[in-house]
């Protein structure tokens, strides 16, 4: 190329950048490319140009690398945002000055540019603390502005939650590896199902059935089943709630509808009884009782010729008193009860009880469990009780193994019956009950003869349910751990034990971030997953070397991906925004000092082409290697 000088006060006309000349400077290494001057407006660096004289240190804002002093280069980070950085190492401690981080680029592991540390180095005397307002990235120490508009928040990058202080977590930019460190959602303070309310508001379901301050917070079933020993209920304004079942079966006096198995509590001559549905898509109604529509869209159950008739649990002293058309008892003492043949034509809480003239009736089962010892089938909640051997106990009947409580199992017996009966406690207790191997927990860890809530040192952020705590191991070598209060420190700080850190995982001294070694790698970072100890393993900094990422174009700076906005936090859509700045800043390494690159205001050789000063060096070198073989040959 032709050296020639700038002209003062005025510029080059351009089509493209490629029309600008490039810049040299001096360098410890001689000569180096400081950068290209930009078309702008028809214009090389635009309608009043003149070159930069440099003058910037390492982190000031830079629009090229001749605002930099050598050997700084301007170092694009996202958008039009870009630093004054020098080259680096990421995986070399100190190959950046106090107050930076080196940060690599993509596709390589040993080569990087420094850029300053979150909230701290730099010329940050007029930059926003994390926490405070801001309209763009360049506002912040942190360089990342979350949300914009000025009504934005500084805060700290982050790739793992282990990045980020105690009781925050990383949340990432939507199809990055990156995110924002934001405080850890806290609970609504909203009342689970079944505890007392006195308004909807207090209920995490939005349902709250009860008067005064005696109210209940339900489970909404408009489409979601409701659990056992609940029911369906429809509620005023077109709600469904999953209501408790009562203590009273069929045709037994209530108050409301809680009183009763089925919720349904209504009226028949002058009083309240409990109730069922009946009509299209419900069971029948029982022997005594006859399928009655009491408004226009519900028909339930009651006694036929309820005028003169008492209803379940009344007291009678013939049959001919019950609307059932069964008292059972002697003299003035006896109830009227519900017919019945099998279990199944019973309400919640009642069972069919053989009668000695043939037949049953439904009566009221008693609260012992599967396995208690009972004299008959009305002591047991279960409403079976039978010898299995060794004395009679509350049984009840099963199809397999899973439809028996823990520690007991499905067995059959002469006659084709199926019971259940005690075996061993497989994977069946809850948390909190006592234990005595992990085998017997459904989170398979019994710790000081009680079942915990276990988890894996793999699942990060969602190890465990509490959001202040994370998962510790149990033992080296091993992932499955219990939650435990977060340490303090971040990562990469040091540490002589797990409970130390921020991500519960003190790996040689270091806090890191443990990973699957025979998974599929989850590191961040560009991190690689190494093992560590046993079946663990930690991420690590790949031991590879790396070339320019081949996703950007040759000699670019520019991040990959690094700007744009995300639903996941908000981030502002400025293009000053630097929403990647803290990790795989670039395609390629920066233009610094290159020796060999000689060039310049000249325009040097941009094209690649050997210098001569090059050439020379290889004449001088043929002619001694020449020379030698002519002395070699006359001796």
């Amino acid at each position: 190329g032709l050296c020639f000088l700038y002209p003062s006060g005025q510029a080059l006309s351009c089509k493209s950048t490629k029309d600008c000349p490039y810049v040299v400077q001096d360098g410890q290494s001689g000569e180096f490319y400081a950068g290209q001057i930009s078309c702008n407006s028809g214009l090389c660096n635009g309608p009043a140009a003149s070159i930069p004289s440099g003058g910037k240190k390492l982190g000031d804002t830079c629009v090229n690398s001749n605002d930099c002093d050598s050997p700084l280069f301007c170092q694009p980070v996202s958008g039009n945002n870009s630093v004054c950085s020098q080259q680096c190492n990421p995986q070399q401690s100190g190959s950046c000055p106090t107050g930076f981080t080196c940060y690599g680029y993509q596709g390589s592991s040993t080569q990087g540019a420094c850029i300053k540390t979150q909230g701290g180095g730099g010329n940050t005397a007029t930059k926003k603390k994390i926490g405070e307002t801001c309209s763009s990235s360049t506002e912040c120490e942190s360089q990342l502005c979350v949300g914009g508009g000025g009504q934005g928040t500084c805060e700290k990058l982050c790739t793992s939650d282990a990045q980020c202080s105690q009781n925050q977590q990383c949340s990432k930019f939507s199809g990055k590896n990156y995110g924002a460190c934001v405080s850890t959602p806290q609970s609504s303070g909203k009342k689970d199902n079944g505890q007392p309310c006195s308004d909807s508001t207090q209920c995490k379901s939005s349902i709250c059935v009860g008067s005064g301050t005696q109210g209940t917070c339900l489970a909404d079933c408009t489409t979601t089943p409701c659990p056992a020993k609940t029911n369906c209920v429809a509620l005023s304004g077109g709600l469904k709630g999953c209501v408790p079942a009562g203590p009273k079966g069929l045709g037994e006096s209530c108050q409301s509808g809680f009183d009763c198995s089925t919720n349904i509590c209504a009226p028949a001559s002058g009083k309240y009884i409990c109730s069922q549905l009946c009509g299209a898509g419900n069971p029948a109604c029982p022997s005594g009782y006859s399928c009655t529509s009491i408004n226009q869209n519900t028909s339930v159950c009651l006694p036929s010729a309820s005028g003169s008739k008492k209803g379940n649990g009344d007291t009678c002293q013939d049959s001919s008193e019950c609307a059932s058309g069964l008292c059972i008892g002697s003299g003035n003492s006896g109830t009227c009860l519900q017919p019945c043949t099998t279990n199944q034509q019973c309400p919640a809480g009642y069972g069919c009880a053989s009668l000695q003239s043939g037949g049953g009736a439904c009566i009221k089962l008693g609260d012992k469990k599967i396995g208690e010892p009972c004299n008959q089938a009305s002591q047991c909640a279960s409403g079976a009780c039978y010898n299995l051997g060794k004395g009679n106990v509350c049984t009840d009947q099963c199809q397999s193994s899973v439809d028996c409580p823990c520690g007991f199992e499905c067995d059959s017996f002469q006659g084709g019956a199926k019971l259940c009966v005690a075996g061993a406690k497989l994977a069946c207790l809850s948390n909190g009950e006592q234990c005595a191997t992990d085998a017997e927990c459904k989170s398979d860890l019994c710790l000081q003869g009680k079942c915990v809530e276990s988890c894996s040192i793999y699942a990060g952020s969602k190890a465990c349910t509490d959001p202040s705590k994370g998962c510790i191991r149990l033992q080296a070598g091993q992932p499955k751990g219990v939650c435990a209060p977060k340490g303090p420190e971040g990562y990469g700080a040091v540490c002589t034990d797990d409970t130390n850190c921020v991500s519960l995982f003190c790996n040689a001294g270091t806090c890191g971030e443990p990973c699957n070694p025979f998974g599929p790698n989850t590191c961040s970072f560009k991190l690689v997953c190494s093992v560590a100890d046993g079946n663990v393993g930690a991420c690590l900094p790949s031991s590879s070397g790396g070339g320019s990422n081949t996703n950007v174009d040759a000699g670019s700076n520019q991040p990959v991906d690094a700007g744009g906005a995300t639903t996941d936090v908000g981030v502002t859509n400025d293009t000053s925004a630097v929403s990647g700045n803290d990790v795989a800043i670039g395609g390629t390494k920066p233009t610094g000092e290159q020796g060999s690159d000689s060039g310049g205001l000249c325009s040097a050789n941009p094209t690649g082409d050997p210098a001569p000063t090059a050439w020379l060096v290889l004449l001088a070198t043929v002619a001694v290697v020449l020379r030698r073989r002519r002395v070699g040959g006359t001796e």
